[in-house]
């Protein structure tokens, strides 16, 4: 379904990879103009090189316990975490997208959040047998203290191996 925006919205929506499908517009018949473009911009601006501020969120917890529940579970590291996320009740509207580079050797990301989601779990592994999980929360999706209460329900449930 196409959604109703003037030719200057559609051309800065596309140019500042905004969806205008996530947006409301204040023009007549509920149309996105070009002002509800900047003012979606300008509340996510920091600065002159605009980066957006972001919860970034970060607890580690012992890589045995993951691998307890990998095999309980019989699935993967990505999968385990998939379905801890919902089991944990996140908060946000939209989905939590799971990056997990601990099998490159990564010990920590600061994951950015893609198009469409809320948020991002950065996963990583460290030599001393501990897995990093990092939630980077996009801008106005949800408090630090809501995204502090999820992440460590999801560390707790981790924590307690099926």
């Amino acid at each position: 379904m196409r959604v109703a925006a003037s030719p200057l919205a559609r051309r800065l929506a596309s140019e500042r990879g905004l969806d205008l499908a996530e947006m409301k517009g204040s023009g007549p018949g509920g149309r996105v103009v070009a002002a509800d473009l900047e003012r979606r911009v300008a509340a996510t601006e920091t600065g002159p090189f605009g980066t957006a501020h972001a919860i970034i969120l970060r607890v580690t917890v012992p890589a045995d316990a993951v691998a307890a529940h990998e095999v309980a579970r019989d699935v993967s590291r990505r999968d385990l975490l998939e379905a801890l996320i919902q089991d944990a009740a996140p908060p946000m509207r939209r989905s939590v997208q799971v990056i997990d580079l601990s099998s490159y050797g990564i010990e920590s990301l600061d994951p950015p959040v893609p198009a469409g989601h809320d948020a991002a779990l950065g996963v990583g592994e460290s030599h001393d047998a501990r897995v990093t999980l990092t939630l980077s929360v996009a801008p106005g999706a949800i408090g630090t203290e809501d995204a502090a209460a999820f992440l460590g329900r999801i560390a707790g449930l981790l924590g307690d191996p099926a």
